[in-house]
């Protein structure tokens, strides 16, 4: 049942969530070599993650998926090069680092806000989908979930 997928990717998005309020909250509070490790720590779980999600996007047997993959391959290279051309430009101004630093990070969370928004609507749209079918009779349903 596709609501039980989306309810476990709300529960993990949701320990996300608190893990980063938890990081927010104490890292002024905490030395600055245990940030470090904390940083190191964080960097490597966003790699296996990024490594997990690209795994499960090449494998899937989904034409949609391999779009989607596609477009994911695409975007990894433009995120990357404009990262590096604000931290390049952060480095070369004026302005505090740290106060930059602190409006990439608010940029970014305006952007995961954004991407929260977007897999609201993608998950609705796929409750009205299935709420559909299931009043339909199946020789007029639209063909199976993936």
């Amino acid at each position: 049942m596709p609501n039980a997928t989306l309810q476990i990717k709300l529960h993990e998005l949701q320990a996300m969530i608190e893990l980063l309020k938890h990081c927010i909250q104490t890292s002024e509070q905490i030395d600055h070599a245990v940030l470090q490790v904390e940083l190191s720590q964080l960097r490597q779980d966003y790699a296996v993650l990024e490594a997990n999600l690209h795994d499960k996007l090449t494998h899937s047997k989904s034409q949609m998926v391999t779009l989607l993959s596609d477009a994911y391959d695409s975007l990894v290279p433009i995120l990357l090069h404009t990262k590096q051309t604000v931290l390049h430009t952060m480095q070369s101004e004026q302005t505090p680092s740290c106060e930059q630093q602190l409006l990439l990070a608010e940029y970014e969370l305006d952007f995961a806000m954004l991407t929260v928004q977007c897999a609201m609507i993608a998950a609705l749209e796929a409750i009205a989908t299935q709420q559909e079918d299931a009043v339909q009779p199946p020789s007029q349903q639209k063909g199976t979930m993936l």
